[in-house]
């Protein structure tokens, strides 16, 4: 079965989910115990899949070096 792995991050007031599989989809939610369900429902709409025909492991984004989530906020 295919793995997709999907991390959140705090956004404002929701939290933002990446898939780094599938570049622009982003769902977000403002609950975290709302996030595995539409990141399923989020996927398996864009690759036209059923939601349990995939593995999905949801984790919280990595902090880099720089002291920001995610290598986005660093500068060269």
């Amino acid at each position: 079965m295919r793995l997709y792995t999907a991390v959140y991050r705090r956004f404002g007031n929701r939290w933002a989910i990446s898939v780094p599989e599938l570049p622009g989809v982003h769902p977000r939610v403002t609950r975290l115990d709302q996030a595995e369900a539409l990141t399923r429902r989020v996927i398996a709409g864009v690759l036209g899949i059923p939601a349990d025909s995939f593995d999905l492991r949801l984790g919280p984004a990595r902090e880099t070096s720089c002291g920001g989530p995610g290598a986005d906020n660093c500068d060269p």
